[in-house]
């Protein structure tokens, strides 16, 4: 069975301010928000390179994501209220406000933490909030603009990093061990694990385009460049958690797709054409790797060093830690590379058990489930791709937690924002099935089926459906 989904929304219908009637007066509250969650994903993109150019790597007065997010932090400010309302999800925004509120209380009672400094995880869960707001409560408004907005923001990206490189402004670092070694790539003042990191929010972007029909060969084309640039980075823990993630895709989802020969064939060129185009890059990535857990078991790795302050400091302040941003400017010359062991020690113990748990809540709720043929609303075109978005999300954040174990990851933005904005799909798909439940006859043949109408939540069913 083969569902077509690449043409249930165009740009013409984004421009009318009423489903079927043509208006040329423009919806100002479409493009507002249209501008709204470009703003909040091109900011989050360019961070990096753009800080990096202009400011330097440790000099920036200000990142552009601190701008940028501002807005839908707000959003997320004054709408927490309804995400705390939404039975639920309750757990999760209750398990992110305990970790918000133990972090200032550390702060302000016990190290008398700067507001500047305890601003960021109150934003983190704005950030949450906000999102799940607007995809609960916008989708069908979102939908329409986000195959085009999500292109634009990887061009970008895309583009500046390689008008850099064709500047010149990359470095080569050589690296490796018993006589295997590794040239490892820094373009843009970007270091090789952050761009590996971050590149895994762009090859999301051309995946869900990818899956909903939108520019397949420009789609495929990008995300066979990303998964290319993460492994030419030659960042040993990103190259291991994109093939740990990769092999979950293939497990979860080896039931629910049919395995065409366009879908194999476009899977073959954008996953294993890097592996063959770059064997001699993943090659030495794989063998140093497991050089470096037997360094780290054996006591050498650098790392090594690290963990042990770290379950020092821990040891020490179990409670209230040392302070938010105290390990990187008392203690150490580097960043905490782990999560939970970085957060433990500046945070406390609990600060870490709430957000371990407020984590893993989310990656349940977002797991990827069988589609059930029940219900007309499994074949409306803005379940489907609510349904990809939410699991684009779901393997976004599963990989930056992963990342987590090797690298310091837990206070990026925009793992929040697709964290609240997969859960607000949740429910918005929840709320669409309480509007449309009237059950498909079982004569009707499935192949007539289309995912072509109209996307609209209506407020009660007519006379008529009820009498049904």
């Amino acid at each position: 069975m083969s569902i077509d989904i690449s043409k249930s929304h165009s740009m013409e219908s984004f421009w009318k301010t009423t489903p079927g009637v043509k208006s040329s007066k423009l919806d100002f509250g479409k493009i507002f928000l249209s501008l709204l969650i470009f703003i909040t994903v091109a900011g989050f993109e360019l961070n990096y390179p753009l800080v990096y150019l202009f400011w330097g790597r440790w000099n920036a007065p200000l990142g552009i994501e601190a701008i940028t997010s501002f807005p839908i932090a707000l959003v997320g400010l004054c709408t927490f209220h309804y995400a705390v309302a939404v039975r639920s999800f309750r757990s999760v925004f209750l398990l992110f406000s305990l970790f918000v509120l133990w972090v200032i209380m550390g702060g302000l009672f016990v190290h008398s933490t700067s507001l500047n400094q305890l601003k960021n995880p109150v934003v983190l869960l704005c950030i949450t909030s906000g999102s799940f707001f607007l995809f609960s409560r916008y989708w069908d408004d979102i939908i329409p603009i986000l195959p085009f907005l999500f292109f634009v923001v990887f061009l970008f990206y895309a583009g500046f990093m390689l008008s850099r490189y064709l500047q010149g402004d990359f470095q080569y670092s050589l690296t490796g061990t018993s006589g295997v070694y590794l040239h490892r790539i820094n373009v843009g003042g970007v270091l090789p694990t952050e761009a590996a990191t971050a590149s895994i929010y762009p090859l999301g972007y051309m995946l869900y385009n990818l899956r909903v029909g939108s520019w397949r060969i420009f789609s495929a084309l990008g995300a066979f460049l990303t998964v290319s640039f993460i492994i030419y980075t030659g960042s040993k823990g990103a190259v291991v958690c994109f093939l740990f993630l990769l092999v979950t895709y293939i497990l979860l989802s080896r039931r629910r797709y049919s395995g065409s020969k366009a879908s194999v064939f476009l899977g073959l060129v954008m996953f294993a054409g890097p592996v063959i185009l770059f064997i001699d890059y993943l090659i030495p990535v794989l063998f140093l790797t497991g050089e470096s857990v037997r360094g780290f078991l054996s006591g050498s790795d650098s790392r090594v060093e690290i963990y042990s302050l770290l379950l020092s400091l821990i040891e020490q302040e179990p409670v209230w830690g040392v302070g938010i941003g105290q390990f990187f400017n008392k203690y150490y010359t580097n960043v905490a590379h782990h999560n939970c062991l970085g957060i433990a020690a500046e945070l406390g113990v609990p600060a870490v058990v709430f957000f371990t748990l407020t984590v893993a809540a989310a990656l349940y709720f977002l797991l990827p489930k069988p589609i059930k043929i029940q219900h007309t609303y499994q074949y409306d075109g803005c379940i489907a791709h609510a349904k990809i978005f939410c699991e684009m999300c779901f393997y976004v954040v599963l990989y930056i937690q992963l990342r987590g174990f090797f690298h310091d990851t837990w206070s990026l933005k925009e793992t929040y924002f697709f964290m609240g904005a997969g859960l607000g799909l949740l429910q918005w798909i929840r709320s669409y099935r309480r509007h449309n439940t009237l059950p498909i006859k079982r004569s009707s043949p499935i192949s007539t089926i289309s995912l072509r109408g109209k996307c609209f939540i209506p407020r009660r069913r007519s006379s008529f459906a009820r009498a049904r």
